[in-house]
């Protein structure tokens, strides 16, 4: 999106939400605006997305959060008095979904894999962006979606994390191309439509 100037398309949205760190993007607000209606970060960096001017938060959990027993009160008095969206149920049951159709996957000859006994399956949760998704369908409720800057996930490219380059070796690479298919599943269960949005 970096030279693609979209910040004024961006603000027109009815509302806009940003993921995770995005102190960065939004300091480029003719490229990607200034409007946050809220920040969606995993509750690992939760508690930090409050140094983030919002309207409001929206926290999910995923497969590092599974054994932990987390006070979800505790963290919605964190936010107080910005509201905050915490939705356990709806991050379990759809990264059950996005496990249950991995596969093993050969990644081209460029793609150094991650050293993790995952490495063939990819990252054992969804994205930021498809929790984001996710979220905004089942309690925003939109008749529309516009992802921007959702490129590696229309493409399905991209073994490694497009954020952090490819020497970043935490983590094995998240699946682009489940991600894309459950697209589909999420337009068909909380009855959007779901559109990528290009420079």
């Amino acid at each position: 999106m970096l030279g693609g100037f979209l910040g004024k398309e961006i603000d027109e949205h009815d509302k806009v939400i940003r993921l995770k760190r995005c102190q960065d993007t939004l300091k480029y607000p003719g490229h990607y605006g200034r409007k946050v209606s809220a920040v969606c970060g995993s509750l690992t960096i939760g508690a930090h997305l409050k140094n983030i001017p919002a309207d409001g938060y929206w926290v999910f959990a995923d497969s590092r959060h599974k054994d932990q027993d987390i006070n979800l009160e505790a963290y919605k008095e964190h936010f107080s008095p910005k509201p905050v969206i915490i939705d356990r149920k709806l991050c379990d049951e759809w990264n059950e979904r996005y496990r249950d159709l991995r596969t093993e996957r050969e990644f081209p000859d460029t793609v150094e894999l991650k050293k993790s006994s995952t490495d063939k399956l990819g990252e054992d949760h969804l994205s930021a962006g498809l929790h984001a998704v996710l979220y905004a369908a089942k309690h925003l409720k939109p008749e529309r979606i516009d992802l921007f800057g959702f490129d590696n996930v229309f493409t399905r490219d991209y073994g490694w994390s497009i954020t952090r380059g490819p020497e970043w070796d935490k983590y094995p690479p998240h699946r682009w191309d489940i991600e894309k298919d459950l697209l589909n599943d999420i337009e068909q269960e909380f009855d959007t439509e779901i559109h990528f949005v290009f420079p």
